[in-house]
């Protein structure tokens, strides 16, 4: 995500509260799917680094909520329409966020599946019921990947110019053991949107090499009140396990875009 109205760490929040990902479960994966809010995910049940923070939903998906957040901060909202900043800067809209900016944002999006083209448009839709005019464009995984590089609003000597504000290309394959070491942190690789935060970098370096759950806790908890990504769910795989083995990351309830799986937290129940 990137340009100065998704700078504001309020407006990522309102784009999760029009993130329907119940609907998205319910319809597009037919009830075969996980929820995500935040970076550790919350099932299967018993992993060990999901804080209480983001064990429920902390943005619910609520179109009404996401007005009266865009109302407090500056935004004459037009339902149907385009929501314009009445009050600009600091004190309203945000830094670098000018009277008179409308609330238009372009999504770069991945084709190949349809579950992508469904959950866009859904998204597409609801944040229309706000105001939020989302302006999509599609391409090829590829070609996707291609566009969505680190770049900044206006360009910035030795970056490209940004053509994209927000991307979908199907989501993350994510572990269980959530260090967010590449995705969050400064330069990370996986972190196109160049979102920086000296103190998200200084909790995911701890969680890189601490041995306790802590820096865990605190690291999740401010992704979730930062929301550099906004969350949507993972649909489950199922796989054949034996009766007798149990632990977590085990059964596709998660294992990420890329199908990972983790036997190092398996064990034997007899």
């Amino acid at each position: 995500m990137v340009g100065p109205i998704l700078s504001q760490v309020y407006m990522r929040q309102v784009l999760a509260m029009l993130t329907d990902q119940n609907t998205m479960i319910k319809h597009f994966m037919f009830g075969y799917g996980s929820p995500n809010y935040g970076p550790a995910p919350i099932y299967p049940k018993g992993n060990p680094f999901v804080d209480s923070a983001e064990s429920s939903n902390p943005y619910p998906y609520s179109i009404p909520n996401a007005e009266k957040v865009l109302k407090a901060h500056g935004w004459q909202v037009n339902p149907g329409g385009v929501d314009v900043c009445s009050v600009g800067g600091p004190t309203g809209c945000g830094a670098g966020v000018a009277t008179g900016t409308k609330l238009s944002l372009n999504l770069l999006w991945a084709t190949g599946l349809t579950i992508t083209q469904e959950i866009v448009d859904l998204f597409q839709s609801d944040a229309d019921q706000a105001g939020v005019k989302i302006t999509t464009r599609s391409g090829t995984f590829g070609n996707v990947l291609g566009q969505a590089t680190p770049c900044v609003l206006p360009k910035g000597k030795g970056t490209p110019a940004c053509n994209w504000q927000l991307v979908e290309w199907g989501g993350i394959g994510l572990s269980t053991y959530p260090d967010g070491a590449g995705l969050f942190n400064t330069g990370g690789g996986l972190n196109v949107g160049s979102y920086s935060n000296p103190k998200m970098d200084a909790l995911i370096n701890e969680t890189t090499y601490s041995s306790g759950l802590s820096p865990f806790f605190q690291y999740e908890n401010l992704v979730v009140q930062q929301e550099p990504f906004i969350m949507s769910p993972s649909p489950t795989n199922i796989f054949a396990t034996a009766s007798n083995l149990a632990g977590y990351g085990l059964t596709g309830e998660f294992t990420g875009a890329f199908n990972y799986i983790e036997p190092q937290f398996w064990y034997f129940t007899k």
